[in-house]
């Protein structure tokens, strides 16, 4: 990785954050400090500045005495996870439903349907990083443009854990699921039907949580 000295920490943050999302840095795994510090030819400070940073997200968990490890999410934190999500995206989408979705938005939500497609085939994933970030992408999407800051704030590090535990289902996908459930909340927002797009928000966090607990379950 190439690093400049402008926003290091970020910028190493951010290398973090892709490693843990696409399970290059195994959950449960420790982190290798000095290591991570000369892969990325920086010193040992930024890396753990940018763990502190990953912490309070809750990407990773600093134990006095036993180190820096990749934190690692059980069934109850995945319902947690699920349980705000639900409290956050049916209510923005009804927010962009009645306000009336602009072009740009209706456009950017139609892209990252299109990026699911591309990055999937059948019934399994050919690019699982890439799906999931046209996953992500098309729920803050809907989030920003309900207009709270805050509350798109707060719905970043629900999106990037919800993420984290979408790896743990290891096998098989729900990818045409998903782009029948995308769809169905774009075309409640695009007719301004605010209960519908809520609605279809709800039953596609309901289908995704299902399936993360049953492949976690499964796993264990």
């Amino acid at each position: 990785m190439t690093v400049n000295r402008e926003s290091l920490t970020e910028q190493v943050r951010e290398e973090l954050k892709r490693r843990i999302m696409s399970a290059e840095l195994s959950r449960g795994s420790r982190v290798d400090v000095e290591g991570l510090a000369n892969e990325l030819s920086v010193s040992p400070s930024p890396v753990k500045d940018a763990l502190r940073q990953l912490a309070r997200e809750g990407l990773v968990e600093i134990k006095p005495r036993s180190g820096t490890h990749i934190r690692t999410f059980d069934r109850r934190d995945v319902q947690e996870i699920y349980d705000c999500r639900r409290m956050i995206e049916p209510a923005a989408a009804a927010m962009v439903a009645d306000a009336g979705a602009s072009a740009a938005l209706r456009g950017t939500l139609e892209g990252t349907i299109a990026g699911l497609l591309a990055a999937s085939e059948g019934d399994n994933f050919l690019r699982p990083i890439e799906v999931s970030e046209a996953d992500a992408v098309f729920h803050r999407a809907i989030v920003e443009a309900a207009g709270n800051r805050v509350l798109g704030e707060l719905h970043t590090i629900l999106i990037d854990r919800a993420l984290v535990v979408r790896s743990y289902a290891s096998s098989g996908s729900r990818s045409k699921e998903t782009v029948a459930e995308h769809r169905e909340i774009l075309a409640a927002i695009a007719a301004g039907n605010a209960t519908e797009a809520a609605a279809a928000s709800r039953r596609h966090l309901d289908a995704a949580e299902a399936f993360v607990l049953v492949s976690l379950d499964d796993e264990q």
